[in-house]
């Protein structure tokens, strides 16, 4: 598997991050996207709830800690969460 294909989301068939994802976000989740990738952050994935808004999760570089990016494009960090 090369570096870059990303996996595929079992439960809808759906890519983990959608192929138009930039045209999928604010300006300013996209300026701090473009920020937080010049020290190592990528996305990691992209939660799409069927009758809510999109929810973009982060991965810093060692893939230990995770953020959401929010509409605004703060973040937040230490979510208490494990992701498999």
């Amino acid at each position: 598997m090369s570096a870059e294909r990303r996996p595929i989301e079992r439960r809808v068939g759906l890519d983990t991050i959608p192929n138009d994802i930039k045209s999928r976000m604010t300006k300013l989740q996209r300026n701090t996207l473009a920020k937080l990738r010049g020290v190592g952050w990528s996305i990691q994935f992209v939660r799409r709830p069927l009758y809510d808004d999109q929810v973009i999760v982060l991965v810093d570089s060692s893939g230990e800690q995770q953020a959401v990016l929010q509409e605004d494009g703060s973040i937040i960090r230490n979510l208490g969460i494990s992701v498999r």
